[in-house]
């Protein structure tokens, strides 16, 4: 059985690939997935890709907040799905991930953000992680 990150990141991929087929294109920067870890039954990762950061947030638990305060500032949430993964919450973490130099600085940016998105849906979820 394939793990979540990688089904996450080919759903992504795929997302990626009809986006920039369609424009003639191709992106600097891939798609990868960063795992944050677990919260109060929760999976949370980042989702790297050509056009923005994506905090994604798996639990079957219909009871998610609207938004997320990360590093102090309101995070929109949405509710989408992915082929494979089913419905996940979304989170834009930053603009255009164009503005990235290089996939090695998108993935710093990536890690470093990851352990805040699991702090913030810990917080969110009541869990303990926050304290």
């Amino acid at each position: 059985m394939r793990d979540t990150a990688e089904l996450v990141r080919c759903g992504f991929e795929r997302i990626s690939e009809d986006l920039y087929a369609a424009a003639g294109e191709v992106p600097r920067i891939h798609v990868e997935v960063v795992d944050a870890g677990s919260a109060a039954g929760a999976r949370v990762m980042v989702a790297i890709t050509p056009w923005t950061l994506v905090g994604v947030v798996l639990s079957a638990d219909e009871r998610f907040p609207s938004s997320l305060v990360i590093g102090g500032r309101r995070y929109l949430v949405h509710t989408h799905e992915l082929d494979g993964i089913g419905p996940y919450r979304a989170v834009a973490l930053s603009g255009t991930g164009a503005h990235f130099p290089s996939q090695v600085h998108a993935r710093k940016v990536a890690r470093t953000v990851a352990p805040l998105l699991l702090a913030a849906v810990a917080r969110a979820r009541g869990h303990p992680l926050a304290a």
